[in-house]
């Protein structure tokens, strides 16, 4: 048995392709722990008496932990269990609660970032309420599953756009994607079942380009896009589907940002308790920004690919900073 000292530990999915971004800045290996591992047989155990409380993960005691990075773990609910279905759900409920455990251990560590900050942070009215505490511009939103609602709210505007408040997968084949898709003030509005599927209303703005601003600590990463939608799909505007369908589309551009703005987004990332943050802006024609949301633990990697900017060092330089 080992003890790993003065450790790194990244909580993600199997073969996660942002953990090497920052691992390479790192000359010990990170500790990484999935819920997957479980039930293929990898150990986890909290132990706790007179002497404290110990976590042992794969045969190691994991001792001088100093950095918690929460990545994207693989959803429990999802695991591919070879039990029959009277048996899942049981099976399932227990790993969930041995992993949650882990959300709660190391409160000596640095999180990046704490998992019930992250979960508080998605909350979509929380988001706009602080963002507009800090000057952001925000849309006319509406997150309702009442037909009656949407009705109202389409009065007030020319245009408005619907996106899903429900976690499902953006996928290239367009078998389960419900991209944010503008609805004009004459289209139709099928709003039969929206008490099954509530859903997320907003005005639509004029856009000429979206932006993902990344922040870490006290650093910020900005990036522009072009967004020029998919050909024969006018109505959908969500620069992630055709980005995702097609390399050889644009791709993100650094950008810079106004000192005030810059600010405000740090502030905004520290408000929710977070230490890093996906924040996405839209640019419409007369230039002004206007707020959308705020991805608590949002996918960044592709940004540094695309421009370059150093996200992973600057995690790697928020880990070093807090370590002793």
């Amino acid at each position: 048995m080992t003890i790993r000292d003065s450790s790194i530990l990244a909580i993600s999915e199997e073969n996660d392709a942002h953990i090497p971004y920052v691992q390479q800045y790192f000359n010990q290996p990170f500790i990484v722990i999935s819920p997957g591992d479980i039930p293929r047989g990898s150990e986890l155990t909290f132990a706790w008496g007179k002497q404290g409380a110990t976590i042992k993960y794969a045969g190691q005691i994991l001792s001088g932990i100093d950095a918690v990075w929460y990545r994207k773990p693989t959803r429990i609910r999802e695991l591919d269990l070879s039990l029959q279905d009277k048996y899942r759900e049981y099976s399932l409920s227990g790993i969930e609660r041995l992993f949650s455990a882990l959300k709660v251990s190391f409160q000596d560590a640095l999180w990046i970032s704490d998992y019930y900050a992250i979960q508080r942070a998605e909350n979509k009215p929380l988001q706009q309420i602080v963002a507009r505490e800090l000057g952001f511009n925000i849309p006319d939103t509406l997150m309702t599953s009442s037909a009656a609602a949407v009705r109202r709210f389409r009065e007030k505007h020319d245009s408005i756009v619907v996106k899903p408040l429900s976690l499902m997968p953006l996928t290239p084949d367009g078998q389960t994607t419900f991209p944010t898709t503008r609805i004009a003030k004459g289209d139709e509005l099928n709003l039969e079942g929206l008490h099954y599927a509530p859903s997320i209303f907003q005005q639509s703005i004029d856009a000429q380009a979206d932006l993902r601003i990344t922040v870490v600590g006290k650093e910020v990463h900005a990036a522009i896009i072009q967004d020029e939608g998919i050909a024969g799909f006018p109505e959908i505007r969500d620069w992630r589907l055709p980005y995702a369908l097609d390399n050889g589309r644009k791709r993100f551009e650094k950008y810079e940002l106004k000192p005030a703005l810059r600010k405000a987004c740090v502030e905004l990332v520290r408000k929710l308790g977070l230490q890093f943050g996906a924040i996405d802006l839209v640019m419409d024609h007369k230039g002004k920004l206007w707020f959308l949301e705020i991805n608590a633990n949002g996918q960044w990697a592709f940004i540094e690919d695309d421009t370059g900017q150093p996200i992973g060092k600057s995690i790697a330089e928020l880990i070093k900073k807090h370590r002793p």
